[in-house]
């Protein structure tokens, strides 16, 4: 099973969003089993922009979760070299599966879910409340990615 199979020439949508500010992911199943294919993720869309990975914080999530004994849930911060930070959260699989990540930039907002299936862009849009402020548009730009 991969992840993300999204058509490159998408890729020019995502870069609209402009500089990355904040990014949250949630995933199930163990730090071992999941949680490398987030950092590896994170990497593979984020090291152009953000440069590697410079420092980590876990937190074991004691939450009742489905997982091996010896592969526990961990919750976190992921540090980048330009200051980026991302925040993991691990959610129960017997819940429901999820692999999403949502990364924020300065222009808009990108929502990688359905385990990588699809990708919804929110641009920002001029403010209809606040004279010189932005906010996210109601509806997103979808992108559909092929799944394999």
């Amino acid at each position: 099973m991969s992840f993300f199979q999204c058509d490159i020439s998408k890729e020019k949508e995502i870069k609209k969003l402009k500089k990355y500010l904040h990014s949250l992911n949630l995933e199930i199943y163990g730090l071992v089993t999941t949680g490398t294919h987030v950092i590896d993720t994170l990497r593979f869309f984020l090291k152009n922009i953000a440069g590697d990975i410079k420092w980590v914080i876990g937190n074991r999530n004691t939450f009742s979760h489905f997982s091996p004994p010896v592969d526990p849930c961990v919750d976190g911060l992921v540090g980048f070299e330009n200051g980026l930070q991302v925040a993991i959260q691990s959610l129960n699989i017997k819940d429901y599966a999820i692999f999403d990540f949502n990364f924020y930039g300065r222009k808009g907002r990108a929502v990688f879910k359905n385990i990588g299936r699809d990708i919804e862009i929110y641009q920002s849009t001029e403010s209809s409340e606040h004279e010189g402020f932005t906010e996210l548009a109601d509806k997103s730009v979808d992108i559909r990615c092929a799944y394999s």
